[in-house]
């Protein structure tokens, strides 16, 4: 289950406190897409960049993601407020 998308998108609703029933449908469609988009973007860039890396190179370069996505989330609240 874990591996299924569309179980990680409605985790994603979850994360974000979206109720996709709330939303206007042309939003929850580009929503949606976006997301899709997203992870397949992620999986290209880890099947073909990340996957030829040596395994500490790869650990280095997805923590260096994952802060990235941190650290625009942060930025990000900080324009909302």
């Amino acid at each position: 289950k874990e591996f299924d998308l569309n179980h990680q998108w409605n985790l994603y609703l979850q994360r974000v406190d979206l109720k996709d029933k709330k939303m206007p449908a042309n939003q929850y469609r580009e929503m949606k897409q976006t997301f899709y988009g997203a992870c397949g973007q992620i999986l290209m860039l880890f099947t073909n960049e990340l996957a030829v890396l040596p395994d500490d190179q790869a650990v280095k370069q997805m923590q260096s993601m994952i802060n990235q996505v941190g650290d625009f989330f942060i930025k990000a609240a900080g324009r909302q407020n």
